[in-house]
């Protein structure tokens, strides 16, 4: 390798022992820290900070996350009702090109996009109605959520109560979700979801190394 070549491999060890120095894992809300996000991604993605939050009397929140391939893109959305209004924090990661690396904000590439704003109570309710009609409130098979395919997970704490579904691509399931076209209209992207398809073969090597993870969804629990 030449004087003038760059690493990206060494670079990226880099940055993820400085990331990891920084920050330690919680699942307090969406994951700012890019390097510690897959290891957070099970707490995150289960809204375990919602549920323990949830109890008769407080405010409304959800949760959606939408996973379409895990390396290719993931978003986020969390929105949480109060006393001043009803916010919206919507977050997009696709994958990276670390050839377009800003030295100024290495970690950039890895953060994605971030999106927060307030929403009136007629889009709120558009939200809710899409997610209740997307089959929230009906009982669910087991599922695994493999990363390096297609799902929804959705939680909520709904009237003190808190409830998690999941939506697995292929399946009539999937085919029923709603609420997808009222968010991705509202979050700022500008970009259409990641259209479903079968995982990509990988080489034995690129598996060995950084294979699939997967959720487990039993119980209506995520583990």
């Amino acid at each position: 390798m030449s004087s003038k070549t760059i690493d990206y491999n060494v670079i990226s060890a880099a940055l993820l022992g400085v990331a990891l120095s920084v920050g330690a894992c919680t699942s307090e809300g969406p994951v700012d820290n890019p390097f510690l996000r897959s290891a957070q991604w099970r707490a995150y993605v289960a809204a375990s900070d919602l549920k323990s939050a949830c109890r008769p009397g407080t405010p409304e929140a959800m949760r959606l996350v939408f996973n379409g391939d895990y390396k290719e893109e993931i978003r986020s959305y969390d929105i949480r009702a109060s006393a001043d209004g009803t916010m919206l924090e919507a977050r997009r990661r696709g994958s990276t090109n670390l050839l377009s690396m800003d030295l100024l904000d290495p970690l950039g590439l890895w953060r994605g996009e971030k999106h927060v704003q307030s929403i009136d109570p007629a889009t709120y309710g558009r939200i809710k109605t899409a997610l209740i009609q997307s089959g929230f409130r009906d009982s669910q098979d087991d599922e695994r959520l493999k990363s390096d395919t297609f799902y929804w997970v959705a939680s909520a704490c709904f009237d003190g109560a808190f409830r998690t579904q999941v939506w697995a691509w292929p399946s009539d399931r999937y085919e029923r979700i709603r609420f997808d076209r009222v968010l991705v209209a509202i979050d700022g992207f500008d970009k259409p979801l990641r259209e479903p398809r079968p995982p990509r073969a990988q080489f034995a090597d690129e598996r060995r190394e950084n294979p699939p993870f997967e959720i487990r969804f039993r119980g209506g629990q995520l583990y």
